[in-house]
């Protein structure tokens, strides 16, 4: 059964208790502000501003907003190994959490329907602040984002207003894509976020991440993870998007009779929202990832057109489909190096623009371009004045990766050489190399990067030297360590951003370790003395059993009291699995290296040099 529409007059009237409560509470000039926010126009107002919330465009439904309860298809988590639905947030387990999902698994829409639910109870009991943390910069801090937010709802821009309401844990703080945030920015925000909940113990702190992005190790923070789509939630999903029953039985017989790395990824809303489209056009699912993204480009540039005989829109550009598609394929990709990310100020558009075009070479307008990519392929959309907005990241991603891999070898090993040094600030869009230039992909970066830092994880696992591990993860992570109060685990982190996929499962491999270190804890002794032997600057309190006190304990401390072999066997299984990876890599060139051969014999098979002399 749908749940009921929100509107503003039943929002103002649910806030009317909570809003009296606050103002109840309060005193001097935050009782006057707060005064004349509780008046019914003030309510209203932040009612109006709430609700936008429940609104959306997605990829279904580009040009129009529509409400979250037409189509949304519930979450579900993973906690101790057991799925749950998410109805609303009374559901998700206590303290502050990051929200992890992969690409297009419904992250933002899921955070939005927390916020909503918020809303949608007999009673208000805590007001969503939802921020797009893409929306910082260097110009917008975490907090003032926030205070602007508050200051839409008519409550007050000011920080002591903040403060109250932070103290009085009647404000919920919805933080959505932190993988979103500038690279700049990152450690700038972690900073924030650690201040907010160290400062105000009554704060609901929700953020929303892919993996691996730095949140995840951040003090604080429990991680939920958001379980991917099964072949069971296939029918249901299709249903909530209006498919008929038909199309939704040939939909799905067509999945199950696709190629296995079709099929394989299809585990998530967005994948499996994109096969309806493309499937709706080509009657079939491509049989590659990379087929499968090229026809996507295709169907949404003129699936309007199609359902219209005789009918061929004229693209603003002047440039043919597969000219537009190569001049996206470069914009995106000068917008990921400019580091400007999903959403584009009208500045940062016409200079992404302006590289691609040179790069390309191709005759065309940025206003123009701009119509054929926002009006006619609804890839992107404008969001207020003076912002451009990317549908989706993974459009952005898989188009930028596309650009390298249509370009000539010099060009693409520039690319991949220069990633060496910036991983991080290219590692989604070589997630997609790997399967769509995967010779290159293994030639020019897992063989110019593997073989070096492989030799000295080889030769620290074989020494297997405890102290020489400290130095190594130290050097690498200067202030690790492990929170505890009254004995249990509370927080781990900070952990500096991988610098490669091996330092990735490296990392992986550190923190399940440490993990498994505490709970070898013989006794609570143990615990006391490696906190006492804490070298981080972290404070190393003797006696966490003391109420509301964290005790921090260091990798120093913990190798040295309850001894390194969890580390050692974690690390011994990531060599094994690079080892792997890195004859996988040159076997792969090799194979091309042999075709090249190959062919080049079968060219020269009887040619006869003396002819042409």
């Amino acid at each position: 059964m749908p749940e009921p529409t929100l509107t503003v007059t039943t929002i103002s009237k649910l806030l009317a208790p909570l809003a009296g409560e606050l103002l109840k509470a309060s005193s001097g000039k935050i009782k006057g502000i707060l005064s004349s926010w509780s008046a019914s126009s003030g309510l209203k107002n932040a009612a109006k501003i709430l609700i936008r919330t429940e609104k959306v465009k997605t990829i279904w439904s580009p040009e129009k907003e529509i409400p979250l309860q037409k189509f949304y298809y519930p979450s579900k988590i993973v906690v101790d190994n057991h799925s749950s639905v998410i109805s609303s947030m009374n559901d998700l387990p206590s303290g502050n959490l990051v929200v992890e999902g992969i690409v297009g698994q419904g992250k933002s829409i899921f955070m939005r329907h927390l916020s909503v639910s918020l809303l949608s109870q007999s009673e208000i009991t805590a007001i969503p602040v939802f921020i797009e943390l893409r929306t910082i910069s260097k110009k917008r801090s975490l907090s003032e984002t926030i205070y602007m937010h508050l200051d839409s709802l008519g409550v007050s821009a000011e920080k002591e207003v903040f403060s109250y309401l932070a103290s009085s844990g009647k404000i919920v703080l919805l933080l959505d894509g932190f993988d979103e945030v500038p690279e700049d920015q990152v450690s700038e925000v972690l900073i924030e976020l650690e201040m907010l909940q160290t400062k105000f113990q009554d704060l609901r702190i929700i953020v929303s991440s892919r993996p691996n992005s730095g949140i995840q190790n951040s003090r604080g923070f429990g991680v939920l993870e958001l379980q991917a789509l099964e072949n069971d939630d296939y029918e249901p999903f299709l249903r909530r998007l209006g498919i008929d029953p038909v199309k939704r039985f040939n939909i799905i017989e067509a999945i199950e009779q696709s190629p296995a790395n079709i099929s394989g990824i299809i585990n998530t809303p967005l994948m499996l929202t994109l096969v309806v489209i493309v499937y709706e056009t080509e009657k079939e699912i491509p049989v590659t990832l990379a087929e499968f993204f090229d026809k996507l480009f295709s169907v949404v540039f003129t699936r309007h057109d199609r359902l219209k005989a005789g009918f061929n829109r004229q693209h603003f550009s002047g440039l043919t489909e597969r000219r537009l598609q190569e001049l996206f394929s470069a914009f995106c990709f000068m917008v990921i190096k400019g580091g400007h990310g999903r959403s584009l100020t009208e500045h940062e558009f016409n200079v992404s623009f302006d590289r691609a075009l040179k790069c390309t070479l191709k005759d065309c307008e940025v206003e123009n371009f701009k119509k054929d990519i926002i009006k006619v392929a609804c890839l992107m959309l404008e969001e207020g004045i003076d912002m451009t907005t990317f549908l989706h990241k993974s459009i952005l991603d898989y188009h930028a990766a596309a650009f390298i891999k249509n370009s000539r070898d010099k060009r693409a090993s520039s690319f991949y050489a220069n990633c060496k040094s910036k991983y991080r600030h290219w590692e989604h869009v070589l997630a997609f190399l790997e399967s769509i230039d995967s010779v290159r992909y293994n030639k020019y970066f897992m063989l110019e990067t593997l073989p070096v830092e492989m030799e000295k994880l080889a030769k620290l696992v074989s020494e297997k030297d405890d102290d020489k591990l400290i130095e190594y993860i130290g050097a690498k992570h200067p202030k690790l360590s492990m929170g505890v109060k009254n004995y249990q685990f509370e927080v781990f982190g900070p952990m500096s951003p991988s610098a490669g996929p091996l330092q990735r499962a490296i990392d992986d491999a550190i923190s399940d370790a440490c993990f498994g270190l505490l709970e070898a804890a013989l006794n609570d002794n143990e615990i006391d003395r490696a906190i006492a032997m804490n070298r981080t600057g972290n404070p190393g309190i003797v006696h966490p059993s003391e109420e509301d006190v964290t005790s921090y304990m260091d990798i120093y401390g913990m190798i040295k009291v309850f001894g390194a072999e969890k580390l050692w066997v974690k690390l011994k299984i990531v060599e094994a699995e690079f080892i792997y990876r890195l004859e996988r890599s040159r076997n792969i060139v090799l194979q091309d290296e042999s075709q090249e051969r190959a062919f080049e014999e079968l060219i020269l098979e009887g040619f006869d040099y003396e002819e042409y002399m």
